[in-house]
């Protein structure tokens, strides 16, 4: 499992949050990629991303990014819908 491909991915939905789905998974193949933008409060213009796969449950380490434009962001409190996944190791 490649960290150089997750980064990779996680870029590309970044840029393109909505076309997620489009993306395979970089350990399983499966287009079941979830992004998720974590926020504090709705005026929050950053947000904690959550990148994952829904079918092999791996995905990335959480962190912050600039909020993108077209996105609905998710308040912590309803973050519920983030499955604990594996994280993939940079190593």
């Amino acid at each position: 499992m490649g960290h150089d491909l997750w980064t990779e991915a996680l870029e590309a939905a970044t840029r393109d949050p909505l076309g997620v789905g489009s993306i395979p998974c970089p350990d399983c193949g499966a287009r079941s990629l979830r992004i998720a933008f974590v926020v504090d409060r709705p005026e929050d213009t950053s947000a904690v991303v959550a990148f994952w796969c829904d079918s092999c449950l791996y995905g990335m380490v959480p962190q912050r990014v600039r909020l993108p434009e077209d996105v609905v962001p998710v308040g912590r409190a309803d973050g519920s819908g983030i499955p604990y996944y594996s994280l993939v190791s940079p190593t």
